[in-house]
């Protein structure tokens, strides 16, 4: 019964995004309107919208399969506000405070959700502070052809393997769907010149869906240390929201500082090739972390060794890209000093 669900939803996916692409064409709902720094100007923007698809496919047929979609009710309203307000922000760009707004509300609806009201409310504003930090931090990283398909695909394959291999946390029906989702999502994006992005839509809900997915694996398994599935993310955006709040810069605006932007935009590295590389990178920490023994192990010192190797890298790439951009600027004015001087003689 599972397996033709998910042919079906397979289905309706593929014939969502097909139809949603000339819909979008049509209202040039593309980055002709919404203009950003590192994309094709005629991709169409919102494919992602197929990620909050997906889960309101999966919620429905946990209803009609198993007659019970209760547990996921928190989940998809919080996801359908920050759906409708994502989509919305691609198309007309909202102000910076009705997002936030939006995404604290959605974040408390998870939150009754995943931990419930049982915690301690002092802990309520730092998980506000993480969970809607890395909603956003999902979105920033959206900024190059296949990073959040591959990246994705990665993340919710290690969690389908932990919620069957190590402990059920978490409906594997639902991760299924998602990572349906995301692969026929893929087909259209994972390609040198993209036929859609996912845009805030899909960024934000994919984001929401893997905080989801963090969240129920911590609060189960009680290992605090299950941030590591996204540390690659969490480095990244955390060490450059850093850097430009450092430079008095406004985060919200668009910018080429993240590594991955500086290996496209300096090194000259193919985006596929650097969206593959970060899913790899976060692939392999998390199968090392899995492999590693639970128990007779101080797990924490491993993740602070891979979060400090992460700083370190990241540091050297960003000075060895600012010489480098350096470099190419001088080497710019020199030519340009010998040009004009030809021309002068002339």
């Amino acid at each position: 019964m599972q397996i033709l669900v998910y042919i079906l939803a397979a289905l309706m996916l593929l014939g969502i995004e097909l139809a949603y692409i000339p819909i979008a064409r049509r209202n040039r709902w593309s980055t002709e309107r919404n203009r950003r720094a590192d994309n094709h100007p005629v991709t169409v923007v919102g494919g992602g919208i197929i990620f909050y698809v997906g889960m309101v496919i999966w919620n429905v047929a946990t209803g009609l399969v198993y007659g019970d979609n209760m547990p996921s009710a928190n989940f998809i309203v919080g996801l359908t506000m920050l759906a409708a307000c994502s989509f919305a922000d691609d198309l007309m760009q909202l102000k910076v405070w009705i997002r936030l707004v939006v995404q604290t509300v959605a974040t408390i609806f998870l939150g009754f959700q995943c931990i419930g009201f049982g915690v301690p409310l002092w802990l309520w504003p730092l998980y506000l502070l993480c969970t809607v930090g890395f909603i956003n931090a999902y979105n920033f990283m959206d900024g190059i052809n296949g990073i959040t398909a591959a990246y994705s695909m990665v993340t919710l394959g290690t969690f389908m393997y932990l919620n069957q291999y190590v402990m059920h946390f978490v409906s594997g029906s639902m991760i299924m769907i998602a990572l349906i989702s995301v692969v026929i999502f893929a087909f259209f994006n994972f390609r040198r010149r993209a036929i859609v992005f996912a845009g805030d839509v899909g960024s934000i809900c994919m984001g929401f869906i893997v905080a989801t997915l963090v969240i129920d694996y911590i609060v189960t398994t009680g290992d605090y240390l299950g941030f590591i599935f996204v540390i690659v993310y969490g480095v990244d955006t955390f060490l450059t929201v850093f850097r430009r709040l450092a430079e008095g810069e406004n985060i919200f605006m668009p910018h080429r500082k993240h590594i991955y932007q500086l290996l496209c935009h300096v090194w000259k590295v193919g985006q596929l090739k650097v969206a593959v590389g970060y899913a790899l990178l976060q692939g392999a920490i998390s199968a090392v972390y899995i492999m590693l023994p639970a128990h007779g192990h101080d797990r924490a010192v491993d993740v602070s060794v891979t979060g400090i190797v992460l700083v370190a890298a990241y540091f050297v790439i960003m000075m060895a890209s600012e010489s480098r951009r350096r470099h190419i600027q001088l080497m710019y004015e020199s030519r340009r000093r010998r040009h004009g001087k030809r021309r002068r003689r002339k």
